[in-house]
């Protein structure tokens, strides 16, 4: 059953309101709850494999149910899958509050999780299923721009929480923000367009596709780490490649509708390539703040306050940016802007690795500031030229594969930093928590350069894909 509803301009300001609440408050409790973690050591206990779950619960949830979310938003409506998700996220930051063991913590971060990725895989959805593709770019860019406020308050508003209130008060704070959104969306808005609200829902396919995504993330994360055996690693990759592999072929067999349209990869140039160029985006990008983060504190010796003041510069002018390169991209075509935006990074990351004892701080700040920049000019583009290459009946399944492709290069990206960097280091790299760097300073400078040129090298191989992926014609 299809259903069309006309929105008015009312009902626009609020889906963009409460998309851009709901993409504010992921990044923010993701890096406010990491933060957290020496404080909830302390309260709670646990040694470094459960504290670590903290975050890797809550990252292996949110990717690994994003496309089913995102494809049962177009089966049920993405306003409902949405709301959902707000309300999911807002009852586990109240268990996450409450929890009086480590292990009662992590069971709900695994939780909200799962309601961060109902709001991920469907709040771009959502939102231009009722804008029209001439202000598609604009408002990707705001929701874009909240993204990187909440990564940015993150650090800044969770430790002034955690200082004044205790590491709670980062969970509670999203009750009141949670009940207000969700009421507002449920009760005052409405989506232009539901499909398919009969249609039968892949459960061999999600099933699948979960289990793989899971084992891949598990694999990396805990393999990482040294909690995992290799014999364990080995396994977890076994499994996520045969379940993958199984996920493709029931998704080509299947009759009925699947978790994701296949051919969206294989005859939709643009889909494929924006999705490709986003995940080798945060594959190049995401890791360099845990590489500045050890730069910083144990090259230049800053505190950890003043360090997340210096890289407050990159999230800074992403937040800035972003509407505006948007707002441009509706009215030329997203993947110039997007390539030039990867040509800024590739270079910015080139200047960074040139870094030494001697630079200057605000020579960082400019460095990143550009980076920043460069980040911005890709993102919101990148993310119209997805969302205008598939139909309406889609939009959930292209919210929700971008998403993935996003927090997939995210985890990769922390793995491939650690690797380079550890690899140009005759002691190897510790992880956060486990002492200090045991390396002199012009070694680590070395695996420093290493590693960002590397990261530089992938991003300039973003700007190809980028620029060979064609002009966008809007479907949605």
């Amino acid at each position: 059953m299809n259903k069309s509803i006309q929105g008015g301009e009312d009902n626009k300001r609020l889906v963009l309101l409460v998309t851009t609440v709901g993409s504010f408050m992921t990044p923010f409790d993701s890096n406010a709850a990491t933060l957290a973690i020496p404080s909830i050591g302390s309260d709670l206990g646990g040694g470094l494999v459960l504290l670590s779950w903290i975050s890797v619960g809550y990252l292996l949830s949110l990717t690994t149910f994003l496309l089913v979310f995102g494809r049962l938003g177009d089966m049920k409506g993405r306003k409902l899958l949405f709301v959902i998700g707000v309300v999911v996220f807002t009852f586990s930051s109240v268990v996450s509050g409450l929890s009086g063991s480590i292990y009662q913590l992590i069971v709900a971060r695994l939780i909200q999780g799962m309601g961060a990725s109902m709001m991920s895989g469907n709040a771009v959805a959502f939102l231009t299923s009722v804008f029209p593709s001439s202000e598609r770019g604009k408002v990707v860019g705001i929701v874009t721009g909240a993204t990187y406020a909440g990564l940015s308050a993150g650090p800044v508003l969770g430790g002034l929480l955690i200082s004044h209130f205790g590491w709670r008060s980062i969970f509670y704070v999203n009750i009141p923000i949670g009940l207000v959104t969700a009421s507002i969306c449920y009760f005052k808005t409405h989506e232009t367009l539901r499909v398919n609200e009969e249609a039968s829902f892949d459960v061999l396919g999600g099933l699948t596709l979960t289990i793989s995504l899971s084992s891949l993330l598990a694999s990396v994360t805990l393999g990482q780490t040294g909690i995992l055996s290799r014999v364990y690693v080995f396994a977890l990759m076994l499994l996520a490649i045969l379940s993958f592999l199984l996920f493709i072929f029931i998704e080509k067999k299947s009759s009925s509708q699947p978790i994701i349209d296949l051919r969206l990869f294989t005859e939709n140039k643009m889909f494929a390539f924006s999705n490709a160029t986003a995940f080798l985006n945060y594959l190049a990008s995401y890791g360099i703040g845990f590489l500045l983060s050890l730069y910083l504190q144990t090259v230049l010796m800053l505190e950890p306050h003043q360090a997340g003041l210096v890289m407050l510069s990159q999230p800074l002018l992403m937040t800035i940016v972003s509407p505006i390169s948007g707002h441009i991209s509706d009215r030329m075509q997203p993947r110039r802007l997007a390539s030039i935006g990867l040509a800024v990074m590739s270079g910015a990351m080139l200047v960074l690795s040139a870094a030494t004892i001697d630079t200057s701080l605000q020579s960082i700040v400019m460095i990143l500031a550009v980076l920043g920049a460069g980040y911005g000019l890709f993102s919101s583009p990148n993310t119209s030229a997805v969302m205008g290459s598939v139909s309406k009946e889609a939009l959930g399944v292209g919210s929700g594969t971008l998403s993935t492709m996003r927090f997939l290069g995210q985890s990769l990206s922390l793995v491939l930093v650690t690797f380079i960097l550890a690899g140009n280091l005759s002691s190897g790299v510790p992880l956060v928590g486990r002492g200090p760097l045991n390396v002199s300073v012009q070694e680590f400078l070395y695996g420093f350069r290493i590693t960002l040129q590397t990261c530089a090298i992938i991003a300039a191989g973003a700007v190809v894909i980028s620029l060979g992926r064609g002009h966008n014609h809007s479907k949605a």
